[in-house]
């Protein structure tokens, strides 16, 4: 008989214990930054279980969560090099005996139990009775040193099984190759993939992988998560939990990089081919059915989500964001917009500065701005109307739908956000740049549309918005 060797690791303030042969299981309440040597943590918020093959290669496995609603795919500021999920939830703890968890996350209001066995791991979720879609997202390049795996893959063998594989290009200690297989109690009927190469703020490429899954469960319902994780090979995770091994699996060799003649290009067109297909980004997969192998898998156009495109290092107020354009999205007109243009056209029906009376109030905007994105990060957003919804994404962007004279337009507010970029028709770009902006500075003293001051720099007309550029945007202490 095995003996298993208990540890204790304290990771953001959570004790874990695990046994150092088994199966290693980490709550997440870190973010990580590129351009920084430390690893910080907030303890209000968590991005997930993170399961591995052993201690040794706890801070790099798979990062496990369920989510309600529409699964936010994406780091927080990805252009800030800041890697903190855009669907982390506050959570509470009920239980954390050895090797088994219970928590509600409160953003979703989920509730967990999480037991680590010596060779696979068993996760049982309870879902709210809501008519939203609940689900469950795998996090492939995840790692609490950062995304240092470059060969990242997840093949669904049937609706109730699924497999994925990280490991580096290079042979490197910091981004071990581990295999991961998950089999689930229901059928999943959807599924989303999302892979992608991002450029950080510091010129660095990075790739990830993540995936999400949907599930028809009745009220009452448990989803049961039964997965494991090996170092080794798929065929070893597959058998910690007791499945036939499937007809086709990953190769456990590394992928072999293309072999170059002496001017640098690729020896074939067939490689160069191949070449292309590992560089290209970003793409979104997103079905009713669960693919047979990755070649069958097709881009979907683009979400309308990612018309509006925000930087900031805030987490709260870039998932809040994306929160709010999420509840809208359920308008039919929302889903059809296939530009910035067409989508702020179809909300801006919903928006009510009567509803709100704090156009005139910078102050009062801004602690309701707050107020609202605290509400709908931490998933406590109930009563938030789509009224409130609209209002908030309109603010927050900083223009708010405005006639000024019988023409239709915009008039300029103090964003949330020093940079967003609405992506226009005819490849056309507005980018709005906001200098000078803080909690200090609520009032818009200059507003220059490719360098010609806008009328009372307060009013961006939609023929102006059309045609794109730069508008930029110096805020001060108090209002001219």
């Amino acid at each position: 008989m095995k003996l298993y060797k208990l540890t204790t690791l304290v990771v953001g303030g959570l004790i874990i214990v695990m046994g150092a042969k088994a199966q290693c299981l980490t709550p997440i309440t870190h973010f990580h930054a590129n351009n920084s040597p430390y690893m910080p943590y907030n303890d209000n918020f968590i991005s997930g279980f993170m399961q591995s093959a052993s201690q040794q290669t706890a801070d790099n496995g798979f990062l496990q969560m369920p989510f309600v609603g529409d699964p936010l795919l994406v780091y927080v500021g990805e252009k800030d090099s800041t890697q903190f999920t855009a669907y982390a939830s506050g959570y509470i703890f009920e239980e954390r005996a050895p090797q088994n968890y219970q928590l509600r996350y409160t953003r979703y209001d989920i509730t967990a139990n999480i037991a680590a066995m010596p060779a696979y791991c068993v996760q049982r979720y309870a879902y709210p009775d809501t008519t939203a879609e609940k689900g469950f997202l795998v996090d492939i390049d995840n790692a609490m040193t950062g995304a240092a795996n470059e060969d990242m893959d997840i093949v669904f063998i049937d609706k109730r099984t699924i497999r994925a594989y990280k490991r580096s290009t290079l042979n490197s200690s910091n981004a071990p190759a581990l295999y991961y297989v998950a089999h689930f109690s229901h059928p999943f009927n959807k599924w989303n993939v999302r892979r992608e190469v991002v450029r950080t703020e510091n010129g660095q490429r990075e790739q990830r992988c993540k995936a999400a899954f949907v599930f028809d469960l009745k009220p009452g319902e448990e989803l049961t998560v039964q997965s494991a994780v090996s170092a080794v090979s798929t065929d070893g995770a597959y058998a910690a939990i007791g499945k036939p091994l499937a007809k086709r699996h990953f190769s456990d060799q590394r992928k072999a990089q293309p072999q170059l003649s002496t001017n640098g290009q690729p020896l074939t067109a067939q490689r160069q081919t191949q070449a292309s297909r590992t560089t290209k980004c970003p793409t979104t997969t997103a079905t009713s059915r669960p693919a047979q192998s990755n070649s069958s898998m097709t881009a979907a156009s683009t979400l309308p989500v990612r018309y509006i495109e925000i930087s900031t290092r805030d987490a709260q107020m870039q998932a809040a964001f994306a929160a709010a354009l999420s509840q809208l999205m359920h308008n039919a007109n929302c889903r059809k917009a296939a530009n910035a243009t067409e989508l702020l056209n179809a909300i801006a029906p919903l928006y009510n500065c009567d509803a709100t009376k704090t156009d005139d109030n910078a102050v009062l905007t801004d602690s309701l701005l707050r107020q609202y994105a605290q509400s709908l990060f931490t998933g406590q957003s109930g009563n938030l109307s789509d009224t409130q919804a609209a209002w908030f994404v309109f603010n927050a962007m900083g223009l708010v739908p405005h006639n000024d004279n019988g023409q239709d337009g915009y008039k300029l507010v103090r964003p949330l956000f020093n940079v967003v970029t609405l992506h226009l028709p005819r490849g056309r770009r507005l980018i709005l740049h906001t200098k000078n902006n803080n909690r200090q500075n609520l009032y818009i003293a200059q507003a220059k549309l490719m360098h010609q001051p806008l009328k009372n720099n307060q009013y961006l007309t939609h023929t102006q918005l059309l045609k794109g550029g730069v508008l930029e945007i110096k805020m001060a202490r108090q209002a001219n």
